[in-house]
C-alpha cells in the first residue's frame, strides 16, 4: 500500500486534517499508520482531543527523532500497510525525505493567493530540486481544500492552470468531479 504525504511550504492549509481523516477513513480496511513531522505538533495535538471522546476510533501516531528514524519508518512499510505522513508547513531535510520516500505526494491549498504562490514558487522549486537530484521525476497532485462556496471553482482552476502551464511544474491539480 503506498506511503502518503500531506505537504506544503506554508502552514495552515489543511495538511493535519486531511491527514488524520484519511487516515480515520482507511482504519477499519487497513493497517495504517501516522506520521506527524510537523513542529507544531498538530496532528498529535487533533488526536489527543479526538482520543479523549471517541477512545474505540483510536490511532496511533508516531514521530521520529532522527533522519535515520523516518528513513528506517519509511523503508519498513510493506503492501499491507499505509503510512500517511504529516509534513511541516516549511521546507526541512524531514521533508523532503518524506516527498522522496511517498507514493503519493499531496499539497492541500485553499483558493488564496499566497498559497498558490507557495506552491509555484517554493514547493515546485523543492521538487525540481530533488528531481533534478535524483534523475527521477518528483511530482505532487494538489488538493484543493477549504474553498468558500461562493467562489467560482472554475476560475480558480482555470488561473491555477494558466500559471502551471506557463512553465514546466511539477504540480499537478487533483480533480475529482
Amino acid at each position: 500500500m503506498p506511503i502518503i504525504n500531506f505537504s506544503h511550504q506554508k502552514g495552515g492549509v489543511g495538511k493535519s486534517l486531511l491527514s488524520y481523516h484519511l487516515a480515520y477513513l482507511l482504519k477499519d480496511n487497513y493497517d495504517v499508520q501516522l506520521l506527524d513531522l510537523d513542529n507544531q505538533k498538530s496532528l498529535s495535538s487533533i488526536h489527543k482531543l479526538r482520543n479523549h471522546k471517541l477512545q474505540q476510533h483510536s490511532i496511533p501516531i508516531k514521530t521520529v527523532h532522527s533522519k535515520h528514524e523516518l528513513i528506517d519508518l519509511i523503508n519498513s512499510i510493506d503492501d499491507n500497510q499505509y503510512l500517511i505522513i504529516d509534513s511541516g508547513g516549511f521546507d526541512s531535510l524531514y521533508t523532503r525525505l518524506a516527498i522522496l520516500g511517498a507514493d503519493i505526494n499531496i499539497s492541500p491549498t485553499a483558493d488564496k493567493t499566497i498559497e498558490l504562490l507557495a506552491l509555484v514558487t517554493a514547493y515546485d522549486s523543492t521538487l525540481h530540486q530533488l528531481s533534478r537530484k535524483l534523475r527521477k521525476n518528483i511530482s505532487c497532485y494538489v488538493l484543493l481544500n477549504r474553498i468558500h462556496h461562493s467562489v467560482k471553482i472554475s476560475l480558480i482552476l482555470i488561473l491555477f492552470c494558466l500559471i502551471l502551464t506557463s512553465s514546466n511544474w511539477s504540480i499537478h491539480p487533483f480533480i475529482k468531479p
